[in-house]
């Protein structure tokens, strides 16, 4: 996983305050179902203890706030903890209020021969929103899953809104400290 490798060099890790992961990986894996890798010649790999693979990120050495956003059809069951919060001695997962959207998103991943776990054809939904509150230094530490929804299915305007908020709201200036110090 690119994020992982990027995350684990100093150019990146002094630099970045959060990681937005859609689909590709949470830090605490996630199980993948084998309905993943149907109509693909990939099977379901085994990555080896403490490196990323599918559904998996590994846990990096630098201080962001992390939200793992996937489709719930991608994914066996969501896991009631995160290592990340345990990290920031956040507080136990939270459920805040259903996001509804009415309206598609702009992107369809239907992919033929690849089952609903893949993706299908974009339309509306609802995402679980999930939050781990309390983080130290005020970091944002949330899961969102679509359900009903695939690995490459757009997201919706209201869920894509509501990442942004979180996004926003998560501290930063590592980068600002950096340009000030130069």
């Amino acid at each position: 996983m690119t994020s992982n490798r990027l995350l684990q060099t100093d150019l990146v890790a002094s630099r970045v305050d959060g990681w937005l992961s859609l689909s590709g990986g949470r830090i605490g894996p996630v199980e993948l179902p084998a309905s993943f890798f149907e109509g693909s010649e990939r099977r379901m790999p085994t990555p080896e203890p403490g490196s990323p693979g599918p559904g998996r990120a590994i846990t990096v050495d630098c201080d962001i706030s992390f939200i793992f956003s996937t489709g719930g059809l991608e994914i066996v069951k969501l896991p009631e903890t995160s290592p990340w919060a345990e990290k920031y001695n956040a507080g136990p997962r939270v459920r805040l209020p259903d996001i509804v959207d009415t309206e598609k998103g702009q992107v369809t991943g239907e992919t033929p021969g690849r089952g609903p776990s893949w993706g299908r054809e974009a339309r509306p939904g609802t995402a679980e929103l999930y939050v781990f509150p309390g983080a130290r230094g005020g970091r944002v530490i949330a899961d969102v899953v679509r359900l009903d929804k695939g690995h490459t299915e757009g997201y919706e305007p209201k869920v894509t809104e509501e990442l942004i908020k979180m996004v926003v709201a998560a501290p930063g200036g590592k980068l600002m400290a950096l340009a000030e110090a130069g």
